[in-house]
């Protein structure tokens, strides 16, 4: 039991770490999407530099999904030892 409360505490302060980096790139995606709203309005815009930031928010948007796909895994992780856990303590 301890060592699973030892992983549950680990996986507990991974999934702290990862509402961070969540929270981050949902911040640099909001601000690539600024940046092409604003490249759009300018008067005469260069269709490379709004394809440029378009790639971007593109690569970011796919990062912040990977987060959120590692983050949906490690809390489905730190369920399963939950329950593990709480099953041996009703044993003892």
């Amino acid at each position: 039991i301890t060592r699973l409360n030892e992983r549950f505490d680990g996986i507990r302060a991974e999934i702290d770490e990862t509402y961070r980096r969540r929270d981050e790139k949902e911040e640099r995606v909001r601000r690539a999407e600024e940046k092409v709203k604003r490249l759009k309005r300018k008067r005469r815009p260069k269709r490379r530099d709004i394809d440029d930031a378009k790639r971007t928010l593109r690569s970011r948007v796919r990062d912040l999904k990977e987060i959120k796909h590692a983050l949906k895994q490690t809390k489905r992780e730190k369920k399963s030892i939950a329950k593990k856990r709480d099953s041996l303590a009703r044993c003892l």
